[in-house]
């Protein structure tokens, strides 16, 4: 940065600090698996978006289990990695 009024040093240094305290706090590997990849190129991962519930059912004497289900569709996401 040509106008920056910090010495390289200094930006180092902020940007290792940064890092540092952010480091603990994020939570995408915890999420999302980690995939390790053979080679460079694109990876497409699935995911699933829920568009509707299905009809609730209650049952007033009690017979058999109820079974409320969320309707699914599925999605690919294709992205580049290098």
């Amino acid at each position: 940065m040509d106008t920056a009024h910090l010495t390289d040093e200094e930006r180092i240094y902020i940007d290792s600090r940064v890092v540092d305290t952010v480091r603990p706090v994020l939570v995408g590997r915890k999420l999302f698996p980690v995939f390790t990849l053979p080679h460079a190129g694109f990876i497409t991962v699935r995911g699933y978006k829920r568009t509707d519930m299905s009809a609730a059912r209650i049952s007033l004497y009690g017979q058999g289990k109820n079974v409320d289900r969320a309707e699914k569709t599925e999605f690919d996401i294709t992205v580049p990695v290098a």
